[in-house]
């Protein structure tokens, strides 16, 4: 469902109740990620669920610049050093649409197809000027039904960056990906919740996701000088 743009948290929390954990381990109630309030802060004050992500769009973005802007990570540690990253399990892809100026029908018509969960949100510089270049902007959060560790994160990550010719960044083991947030009073946000859909499961080679990202990454490794 492509949701408007601002609701208030009442709406919030009356909408977000209940939530299916058939056929996963994890669901949209488990608290797994990380929340930093500042993006450039050591260890995160609280650990969210998806749904109370979910919940920071519906009541609106904040309002921040990018370097005081609140920031997540899609493994769950006490710190995102590098140390802590690669002995950490993965909960959710996450990607960046920063190049491609896609609406919000055309996000759903990227990810709709593989049917699985998924929540995308408009980033900071939606719609602002970046490095000259005004578009759409989304970062698509794809949560896992189990985790996962750096390894088989980094092949499935790599493979959707592949496969959606998004920002390569995202892949790093390290990557935070931010909140809600928008850099002005006013400035455009927008979001798609999707997240009733089934959680992917990222042991499942014969997902049709799992398999062309793993396909996606092996034919690169196969033609790489």
């Amino acid at each position: 469902e492509i949701m408007p743009s601002l609701v208030g948290s009442e709406m919030c929390i009356r909408d977000r109740g209940d939530y299916s954990t058939v056929g996963h381990i994890l669901n949209n109630e488990t608290r797994l990620y990380p929340y930093y309030e500042r993006v450039n802060d050591t260890a995160p004050v609280r650990f969210l669920s998806l749904a109370e992500l979910v919940c920071l769009a519906l009541s609106g973005p904040t309002v921040a610049p990018k370097t005081e802007a609140a920031a997540l990570t899609p493994f769950k540690a006490n710190a995102k050093t590098k140390q802590a990253a690669l002995e950490a399990d993965y909960h959710a892809l996450v990607t960046d649409h920063d190049d491609d100026d896609k609406t919000a029908e055309e996000i759903a018509a990227t990810y709709d197809p593989w049917n699985v969960a998924y929540f995308a949100y408009t980033s900071a510089s939606h719609e602002q000027d970046k490095h000259g270049i005004v578009a759409k902007r989304w970062k698509p959060v794809i949560p896992l039904a189990y985790p996962v560790d750096y390894e088989g994160y980094k092949v499935l990550s790599e493979g959707l960056m592949l496969l959606n010719g998004t920002d390569a960044v995202q892949s790093r083991s390290q990557q935070v990906f931010f909140a809600p947030n928008v850099i002005e009073e006013g400035a455009p946000f927008d979001y798609i919740d999707e997240t009733d859909r089934p959680y992917l499961d990222p042991d499942d080679d014969s997902h049709p996701l799992v398999k062309a990202c793993i396909e996606a990454v092996s034919y690169t490794h196969l033609t790489l000088p």
